[in-house]
């Protein structure tokens, strides 16, 4: 898979936005990361939108749709990397991310309080 950056490039997107958080909620596998830095005072939702791609998906059931957004953060416990996750929406009132964790081999557990950052 091709790095993320040069993904973005391809599709002609600006770079990756510099923002940081925490986890404020867990749910299975959804989180949600409340902002505590945005330094270029991006619009946050607009940023997901940008980077968020329909795909199909077939099977022997016929196809579906899903989306793939590009805006990831990057989660990080006492002990260094644990999982990335994928943005899904923004609530601006809340300063929330509402966000899915990205499949990956072995098991993640994702705990309030741990910190995020956008990932490349």
């Amino acid at each position: 898979m091709p790095n993320l950056l040069v993904l973005m490039q391809m599709r002609g997107l600006s770079g990756i936005p510099a923002l940081a958080g925490r986890v404020t909620n867990v749910s299975g596998q959804m989180c949600t990361v409340t902002v505590d830095a945005n330094p270029g005072n991006i619009d946050i939702q607009k940023a997901i939108d940008e980077r968020t791609f329909r795909r199909s998906i077939y099977t022997d059931n016929g196809h579906t749709h899903s989306s793939v957004c590009l805006l990831r953060f990057a989660i990080y416990g006492d002990d260094g990397h644990k999982a990335d996750v994928q943005a899904i929406r923004f609530d601006a009132e809340a300063g929330g991310v509402l966000c899915e964790v990205v499949p990956s081999e072995g098991e993640v557990e994702i705990v309030v309080g741990d910190k995020a950052d956008i990932s490349s």
